[in-house]
């Protein structure tokens, strides 16, 4: 089980990630070179993510300030679902070994 832990998913098949490097540097041309509106490309990708996370995209200055404030109120302790968290591990830990072949 820990040798599953290790094993490190290439980016492509990784589903915990919502955007590849792709979408990412198109986000960032349409916003800084085309000058699309944030709510414009959030559109174009609402099926895969949030306009909070194309924000972060564009700014990760925004992202590391609302990590820090995390750290200060814990608020993630508020929506932790243990047996939901477990769950997704278990399922991750399977996916590896059937990528793997372990």
């Amino acid at each position: 089980m820990m040798f599953a832990d290790k094993l490190k998913l290439p980016k492509e098949l990784d589903k915990r990630r919502k955007l590849t490097d792709k979408d990412r540097e198109r986000i960032k041309r349409l916003y800084f070179k085309n000058g699309l509106a944030i709510r414009v490309i959030a559109r174009e990708y609402e099926s895969k993510c949030s306009r909070r996370l194309i924000q972060f995209v564009l700014f990760p200055e925004r992202e590391l300030k609302l990590k820090e404030m995390r750290k200060v109120t814990k608020a993630h302790l508020k929506y932790y679902n243990r047996e939901k968290h477990n769950a997704c591990v278990k399922d991750l830990r399977a996916r590896k070994k059937a990528l793997f072949n372990l």
